[in-house]
């Protein structure tokens, strides 16, 4: 691709807003950065980092695409207005259009429209709902000249911003209209609005729409030999079926999702799964097989931290690996361990807004592990150098951010519910935490959701005493029983720190998943 074709004579300066940068502008010069094979080169680097799961690398090239052509895309802590339709319109991709054929002019926007849409996806997985939403706005604005495949994917990741800024009408119609567009013979286009909008069906708690999209998805990407949207997939419906209460399928999912992304080093998509695979035997009452998955988890975050870099759903991941890894150690009764990975859930959702569905295992168990935590004898909390005020102060607020999850992704609900029902029965207050339970109890059912049915039904028979509540959850979800098992083949001292940090090599960890 060219260049230019009749560069202009003149050194031309222009400059436009960064607020990255000290002196707030950035200042380009067109002969020296605006040729369309430097964008391009830089997308495609931006690209190839996306899809080795490195994204704080992949957004920094795609910014730098980006910039090429003038456009700037709000970090983190700015004031973010939405994108405007007649500027946008404008736009000449900052380049003198005298000097450019039209299609070279299409060139420009299709890489545009590139890397926002990617841009978009970076900061929804990365808790940044205010940039996935600029993004998505903008890449709707400008996708509609660039074909079907990116017009589909705007469709798609908008329909995503939409749900979790609470524009779930707006959010059907974008589905609609991908879908027009998409038509039955454009397989990747599909695949990729099928995915998203799978995402976007379980965040809406939709859980049949999302298991047909994902399925479809899945038999999308198979037919054209897109093995990591597979992966992606079996894991989100993998998701799916765990919030359901299916956990024996979703195991049975994500293993293969496991065994496809090992056998191909993709490091992104183990992250997920491994995070999948530990959530899934938690709750399933697997010790462990769930710390084996959460060593490995621990493993695959320390790498991406060695290479400077962040991956896809890494964010999220790292929330459940926390969450997880708190309550996990409630259970093997170490409680100062316990205690230091809910300060480090914590102070990552205090800095995050909740935009992804994938998180709700890290906010759940992270106020799980308070409440446990706030019942604890003074004397092992002076050991944790807190107070008992101060615990129960912090559950408070854990249970803000799990409300404020919630008031995005209403499956939330019913744990939110259920403990606070549980707070509320430690402080006396037996009559609202009855309503409590009952109320979650009751949503749970509503929205077919087993497990979080069996867990209010369940938490609330150990805090009263009622054999009734608890024999009515082990009826509906039969591995509850071992909730609140102690883990006693892990407490010895020094054990569970050696088995949290060994390697273990892919053999070993083949012949693993081959017995699960």
């Amino acid at each position: 691709m060219r260049a230019c074709a009749h560069p202009p004579t003149h050194a031309a300066i222009r400059m436009f807003p960064d607020p990255r940068r000290p002196s707030g502008w950035s200042v380009l010069t067109p002969l020296q950065h605006f040729g369309l094979e430097a964008i391009a080169t830089e997308r495609k680097v931006a690209q190839a980092y996306y899809n080795l799961g490195q994204f704080d690398r992949a957004d920094e090239h795609f910014r730098k695409a980006l910039e090429l052509m003038a456009i700037a895309i709000p970090v983190r802590d700015q004031k973010i207005k939405q994108p405007d339709k007649k500027k946008t319109a404008a736009w000449t991709f900052f380049q003198p259009t005298e000097a450019f054929e039209k299609r070279e002019v299409q060139h420009r926007k299709r890489e545009a429209v590139i890397s926002i849409l990617a841009l978009a996806k970076v900061n929804y997985f990365g808790c940044n709902k205010g940039i996935a939403t600029f993004c998505a706005q903008l890449a709707l604005l400008l996708a509609d000249q660039t074909g079907n495949t990116y017009h589909c994917e705007a469709y798609a990741i908008s329909s995503l911003t939409c749900g979790i800024n609470g524009q779930h009408e707006v959010a059907e119609s974008f589905v609609n209209k991908g879908q027009e567009l998409a038509g039955k013979k454009q397989l990747d286009a599909l695949k990729t609005l099928q995915q998203l909008t799978g995402m976007y069906y379980a965040g809406a708690a939709k859980w049949q729409l999302a298991k047909q999209n994902f399925t479809s998805a899945i038999d999308n990407g198979k037919t054209i030999g897109d093995l990591k949207s597979v992966e992606e997939c079996q894991i989100f419906l993998g998701s799916v079926l765990f919030l359901e209460g299916e956990l024996k399928n979703s195991i049975r999912v994500t293993k293969d999702a496991l065994r496809s992304a090992q056998s191909r080093g993709d490091l992104q998509t183990q992250i997920l799964a491994l995070d999948a695979q530990a959530r899934n035997y938690y709750y399933y009452g697997k010790a462990r097989k769930c710390l084996l998955r959460l060593t490995d988890l621990k493993l695959a975050l320390e790498s991406t931290t060695k290479v400077e870099c962040t991956a896809l759903g890494e964010v999220s991941a790292e929330i459940n690996f926390a969450g997880l890894m708190s309550i996990v150690h409630v259970r093997m009764a170490n409680f100062e361990k316990a205690y230091e990975y809910t300060e480090k859930a914590f102070a990552l959702l205090s800095k995050l807004e909740p935009t992804s569905f994938w998180s709700f295992v890290g906010y759940a168990s992270l106020v799980e592990s308070m409440i446990a935590l706030s019942q604890q004898h003074v004397a092992l909390l002076q050991v944790l150098n807190t107070t008992k005020s101060k615990i129960i102060a912090r559950t408070k607020k854990t249970l803000e951010l799990l409300a404020k999850f919630a008031g995005v992704f209403p499956f939330a609900q019913s744990r939110l519910l259920s403990l606070k029902a549980s707070m509320h029965q430690h402080s006396g207050k037996a009559a609202k935490s009855d309503v409590e339970f009952a109320t979650a109890t009751e949503l749970a059912s509503r929205l077919g959701m087993t497990y979080e049915q069996a867990f209010s039904l369940d938490a609330r028979g150990h805090l009263v005493g009622s054999d009734a509540d608890k024999s009515k959850a082990e009826s509906l979800f039969p591995p509850i029983k071992m909730r609140l098992d102690v883990y006693p083949q892990f407490q010895r001292k020094g054990q569970e720190n050696q088995f949290m940090t060994r390697a273990r090599t892919s053999m070993h960890l083949a012949e693993e998943l081959s017995e699960l």
